[in-house]
């Protein structure tokens, strides 16, 4: 099985590389830094540990060292050594790598560690040590080898976790699943204001614009405890949305345009980018030729926004959400011809946004249902955003549209 999911470029970000040395234990006097340790504040893990990007002898680990989250971190002015270990067993008896990497001011003082020469679909722990404070224990999963066909492979996929929308429950349940990894689809932040009236709210008395704004966005996401149990118990892919920047944003054109010129976006865009490479566990560089040469019996594809064309008005009218992929309707099917093509096998799109589940075929012409299906899509519901709607409402819109749809999508609101 394989996953593959379009990363956003990082040609602005720079992360010095951790050096991978094998050895049974991180906690060594006899490591030795350039010049004496300086004390931290304490509590530098506040924001947990994570990892990411798996891969059949790898892995990404990551932390960011944050006494003070929403305030700025709450780190000085300089480069910080953190130690980073990974072995077979929680108790860390049987350890396999280990090595110093540097969380920088520059990057916020996150940590992103590429472990290689691991065994492939195999579970490891890993810790840092900053200092002398050691970080909570994580858990991880690399991929099972490039041409192996596993029996069974769990995941889960997950999107749209607005703070103000609820309280991450789901993920206290997904922490205690068997799972080798969860894709996150997208809008892993909301870049709304605070709202009075929500269960709780963002920090703030607005949106995020800075560098600094998106950090301590991104960090108030990462202090809820459910959401930390589940980076720190499976490995995650992430893709990005819109709320990650502006809603509905389009390359450099932002949700209102008459308020934010294109160079003050541009900027804003550029800070959004960076916090959030600096919250996830990416690596520096990704792979984007799986899907022809995966060998796989599925072809997973992470996606953020429906692929399937979705009339949203019943009748002879038809009208289409253009933030959707009916807004590039050539691209869309360029895509779809190349899964008819018989180069794909078994493609399935894996798709959040939507706050709802959606089962639909997919087709290069989705106004004539006797072409054949050459993929499926899977749209998931959300973790809180859109909670609590108005169900007879939902229904009265959506059963007449499924009604006379010709691909007869198969949905429940998952209410």
């Amino acid at each position: 099985m394989s996953l593959y999911a379009e990363k956003l470029t990082r040609r602005l970000f720079v992360s010095g590389a951790a050096a991978v040395a094998a050895g049974p234990m991180l906690i060594r006097p006899e490591a030795g830094y350039a010049e004496p340790p300086r004390p931290l504040p304490a509590d530098v893990f506040q924001l947990g540990v994570a990892s990411g990007d798996p891969l059949s002898d790898g892995v990404v680990l990551w932390t960011r060292l944050a006494p003070q989250p929403i305030a700025g971190g709450g780190m000085p002015d300089r480069v910080v050594p953190v130690e980073w270990e990974i072995a077979e067993d929680a108790a860390f008896r049987r350890g396999c790598r280990s090595g110093v990497t540097h969380a920088t001011p520059e990057l916020g003082h996150s940590v992103h560690v590429d472990v290689r020469g691991l065994r492939s679909d195999c579970v490891y722990y890993f810790r840092f040590k900053a200092g002398s404070q050691l970080s909570p224990v994580g858990r991880t999963r690399t991929a099972p080898a490039s041409h192996s066909q596993p029996r069974n492979l769990r995941f889960a996929f997950a999107s749209c976790q607005d703070y103000q929308g609820g309280f991450y429950t789901a993920y206290q349940h997904l922490a205690q699943e068997d799972l080798a990894f969860v894709a996150f689809l997208g809008d892993y932040i909301y870049e709304g204001a605070p709202n009075p009236a929500a269960a709780r709210q963002h920090d703030g008395t607005g949106e995020p614009y800075t560098l600094a704004e998106y950090r301590n966005r991104h960090a108030r996401y990462k202090t809820d405890p459910d959401l930390q149990a589940a980076h720190a118990t499976f490995p995650w892919i992430v893709t990005f949305d819109d709320h990650e920047i502006d809603n509905n944003w389009a390359d450099e054109i932002p949700q209102d345009p008459d308020l934010q010129s294109p160079e003050a976006f541009r900027a804003r865009r550029i800070a959004a980018f960076q916090a959030y490479y600096e919250h996830m566990p990416l690596r520096r560089g990704s792979l984007t030729d799986g899907l022809q040469s995966s060998g796989s019996t599925w072809n997973l594809l992470a996606n953020q926004v429906m692929w399937a064309q979705n009339d949203r008005k019943a009748g002879p009218e038809q009208s289409f959400d253009f933030d959707n992929w009916d807004g590039y309707r050539a691209q869309r099917k360029r895509l779809l011809e190349f899964f008819g093509a018989g180069r794909v096998a078994n493609p399935v799109v894996l798709t959040g946004d939507r706050h709802c589940t959606w089962v639909c075929d997919l087709r290069p012409d989705f106004d004539d249902p006797s072409t054949p299906a050459v993929g499926a899509e899977i749209t998931g519901t959300s973790i809180t955003s859109g909670g609590n709607p108005n169900t007879a409402a939902f229904h009265a819109s959506y059963d007449p549209i499924m009604a006379e749809s010709p691909s007869r999508p198969h949905r429940r609101p998952d209410l």
